[in-house]
C-alpha cells in the first residue's frame, strides 16, 4: 500500500514539475525548433513585426548593442522571443536581417536589425499593441517595422 502511494505521488510530482516548465511568458514563448517572423499590415503604425502565434513583438529602448538586457521580473512582463534553431523569415521579412543571441541562461533570443525582440504579457491576442511606448524596466518598449527601426514610441 506504501509503495503505490509513493508512487501516485511521483507521478503527480512529476506532472507539476513539468506543467511548470513551460516559461514565464503568457504562453507566447516559442517551443519549437524554430520560429517564423512575420509581417502584420496596420492602420495606425503601418506594417509591423509579429511572431509565430501573430502577437505583436518589441524591442526594448534599454538593450545596448544588440545585448538583452531584460531579464528576472522584466522578461516575465516582457518575455523574450525564443528558438532553438534558426529564425525563418516570413513574406515580406528579409531573411538577413534575422538572427539571435544567446541569453545568460544558455537559450537564444531571436533578434531582427541586431535587435532582440520581445512580446508584452498584456497583448492577449493577435492584433493587441498594448506595449507601444511603455516606460518600464529603465526603457521605453516600441514595436519594429519590416526595416528595422523602432515605431510607435
Amino acid at each position: 500500500m506504501k509503495h503505490a502511494t509513493l508512487v501516485a505521488l511521483g507521478a503527480l510530482a512529476l506532472l507539476l514539475l513539468l506543467a511548470g516548465c513551460g516559461g514565464a511568458s503568457g504562453g507566447k514563448e516559442n517551443t519549437g525548433r524554430s520560429v517564423t517572423i512575420s509581417a502584420r499590415s496596420t492602420s495606425r503604425f503601418g506594417d509591423i513585426l509579429t511572431g509565430p502565434n501573430g502577437h505583436t513583438l518589441y524591442v526594448f529602448g534599454a538593450d545596448r548593442g544588440g545585448r538583452p538586457t531584460c531579464y528576472g521580473s522584466c522578461a516575465k512582463a516582457w518575455p523574450p522571443l525564443i528558438t532553438r534553431g534558426a529564425p525563418s523569415a516570413g513574406s515580406g521579412i528579409p531573411a538577413s536581417k534575422l538572427g539571435t543571441i544567446r541569453r545568460h541562461d544558455g537559450s537564444l533570443q531571436v533578434t531582427y536589425a541586431g535587435h532582440p525582440l520581445y512580446y508584452y504579457s498584456a497583448d492577449r491576442a493577435p492584433g493587441d499593441v498594448r506595449g507601444v511606448g511603455r516606460r518600464s524596466f529603465g526603457g521605453r518598449w516600441y514595436m519594429v517595422s519590416q526595416t528595422g527601426l523602432r515605431v510607435g514610441g
